[in-house]
């Protein structure tokens, strides 16, 4: 058995970030950068108006007149030719007309009889955005490791980027054992229960944007080998829930070695969830979760979110400081992960509520739980103490006052 500590760097030991691909930007949201991407256009890439109003030629402080010019530079028109003497009407976005060096904004102008005066003093080079001034052709836009959020998608297209090299999504399926286990919704039964696990991690994957399939078989390792053997190849992540542990009706670890599988680690010292494992099978990671579901939601939100951190090349998520609110269950051998509810108080401080109800049978809290809280072995939490803890994916903290 290995610490929980020794399980993460086991992860990020074993599994590589996949193999990159030429993605379209609108196709790239939420991926990772594989390589520095450069600018292929300069913003703005001419000289351009940056108000409403007139530009001119301004030698020096004046107030004018100037002939007014009939052409009118208007933004998405080719760049105009600015008479010696005269205005041009401009608009916000426009190219400068060429030989302007300055606008003036409507709201400081007067016209009468094709002439136009400024009404108030005006300074050489207002209101113009410089070629370049936002970034230039062939400079270094963003570098390899960024994740794509909406922000930098609008940047690409700013940019004139049309693909990227991007890590593709991981493709999952998950492969639930049991006899026992209720399916599609079908009505309760003596010795049946309902199948939790299937409908989480498909969640889980949703919420993730990842490809995801739900299989289900018995609990023999035959029938669990072929299902392993039927996906694997169609997948680039395999979880499979159920049989982890060494009962009789316990395969998987059985059904994962014939199928070619190399155990990474078994057995981590964590509650819940201490029977779960890692194997690769043809390279790619199998986590192994056993069927409890309090245990699949830890094993799933901490050990399966590390390893989709590492086939997406993106670093774990963070863990905070939490200030510890009630009392606390007793720690043994093993490191607790606890479902909490974690929210941001007048201090400034995230403070966590450990749930009721963490034993890995039962989900009644999961409806409050928006966090996980870490407690190992040995260590105490007196009043005020703060432990690391984690925030699911897709939760945001909220400030209570």
């Amino acid at each position: 058995m290995i610490s929980l500590d020794q399980a993460e760097a086991q992860i990020a030991q074993s599994i590589e970030p996949l193999p990159p691909r030429s993605v379209a930007v609108d196709d790239s949201l939420g991926l990772t950068l594989a390589a520095t991407v450069q600018a292929r256009l300069t913003q703005p890439q001419w000289p351009q108006v940056a108000m409403d109003g007139y530009a001119v030629h301004l030698a020096e402080d004046a107030n004018g007149p100037w002939q007014l010019q009939d052409s009118i530079a208007a933004a998405g028109q080719p760049t105009a030719t600015l008479l010696p003497g005269h205005a041009m009407r401009v608009t916000t976005g426009a190219p400068l007309p060429a030989g302007a060096n300055t606008v003036i904004i409507q709201e400081n102008t007067h016209t009468e009889g094709g002439q136009l005066w400024a009404t108030q003093s005006i300074c050489s080079g207002s209101h113009i955005r410089p070629a370049g001034e936002d970034f230039c052709h062939g400079d270094s836009l963003l570098e390899a490791g960024r994740r794509i959020t909406p922000g930098i998608l609008a940047a690409l297209h700013h940019a004139g980027v049309h693909t990227v090299e991007a890590i593709p999504r991981p493709r999952m399926a998950c492969l639930i054992t049991g006899s026992e286990l209720l399916r599609d919704n079908a009505p309760a039964a003596d010795g049946k229960t309902p199948d939790t696990n299937g409908p989480y991690l498909q969640a889980w994957a949703q919420l993730r944007n990842l490809p995801c399939t739900v299989h289900h078989c018995d609990e023999t390792p035959e029938a669990l080998q072929a299902l392993v053997t039927h996906h694997l190849p169609k997948v680039d992540l395999l979880v499979v829930c159920g049989g982890a542990s060494v009962g009789p009706r316990d395969g998987s670890h059985a059904a994962l070695q014939a199928a070619g599988g190399r155990c990474v680690f078994s057995k981590v010292a964590q509650k819940p969830g201490k029977p779960m494992a890692l194997y690769l099978v043809d390279g790619k990671p199998v986590l192994l979760l056993p069927g409890n579901p309090a245990a699949v939601f830890c094993g799933a939100e901490w050990h399966l979110q590390h390893l989709l951190c590492r086939l997406q090349g993106l670093p774990n998520p963070p863990e905070l400081d939490m200030a510890i609110q009630g009392p606390l269950p007793r720690v043994g051998s093993r490191t607790l992960l606890l479902r909490a509810h974690a929210a941001i108080k007048p201090d400034g401080r995230v403070h966590a509520t450990i749930l009721e109800g963490q034993l890995s049978h039962l989900l009644g809290n999961l409806p409050d739980c928006n966090s996980l809280v870490r407690l190992d072995p040995g260590v105490s939490c007196p009043p005020n103490r703060t432990l690391p803890g984690t925030v699911l994916h897709g939760e945001a903290l909220q400030p209570v006052f």
